[in-house]
């Protein structure tokens, strides 16, 4: 789930997206030990504070956060976090949306993610916390996986429109009516997988001749 954003980044250099690590969202949430395992929208700021240090998350037009559950990957993107923080256009919402290839809503998710935004804006930006303004929920309409395998798949190819055709792939995850939408090509997810592992497999080779190369150079 790390390997191919950074991919993306890569490709698509003149972007505004920042992904966390898969680690991020855990690590957010993660409670003690002691504590009775129940749903809760508990985050832990200080456990990930310092993960933002080289970053203003406010300064980018997409945030992702992939997310694992009960062994299900998932997406959270946030759109226009200025907004939140009085810093955005006045045309402009925010929102936080779900992109779940199974269909569920998070709104738990949601909630846990408004907190850490929060947080994150009163820590960074020295905002008081009434300013903060709380983005909008959306479910988004996605492609729907046909089993119970291939969520991180879906996951990725939703990363990989976003950097390929933001702007599209923003009205569709905010539409209600965006399962059909151009922005999820008709068809290229049900061969992404092989997609993908054509690229690891190619990133693999590049990674073995850079290590020879390295070796004839000592």
């Amino acid at each position: 789930m790390d390997a191919y954003p950074k991919i993306l980044q890569a490709q698509h250099q003149r972007n505004s997206i920042y992904v966390f690590s898969s680690f991020f969202f855990t690590r957010l949430t993660q409670s003690d030990e002691s504590s009775p395992r129940k749903q809760t929208t508990a985050i832990k700021y200080e456990k990930v504070q310092r993960w933002t240090d080289k970053v203003n998350i406010f300064e980018k037009k997409y945030i992702v956060i992939p997310i694992e559950q009960a062994h299900h990957w998932f997406t959270a993107i946030i759109t226009n976090p200025a907004h939140c923080v009085g810093l955005g256009r006045d045309d402009e919402k925010s929102y936080v949306t779900i992109l779940d290839s199974l269909g569920g809503d998070r709104k738990v998710v949601y909630e846990q993610v408004c907190k850490y935004l929060k947080a994150e804006a009163t820590t960074r930006l020295d905002i008081d916390h009434k300013d903060f303004k709380a983005p909008e929920y959306v479910k988004a309409c996605v492609p729907q996986q046909p089993n119970l395998t291939d969520c991180g798949v879906y996951c990725l190819y939703y990363l990989k429109r976003l950097f390929e055709d933001p702007k599209k792939v923003e009205q569709a995850l905010i539409s209600s009516d965006s399962k059909n939408d151009d922005a999820w090509i008709p068809g290229q997810v049900q061969f992404f997988r092989r997609s993908l592992t054509n690229i690891f497999k190619e990133k693999a080779k590049e990674y073995e001749a850079y290590k020879k190369e390295k070796l004839m150079k000592k």
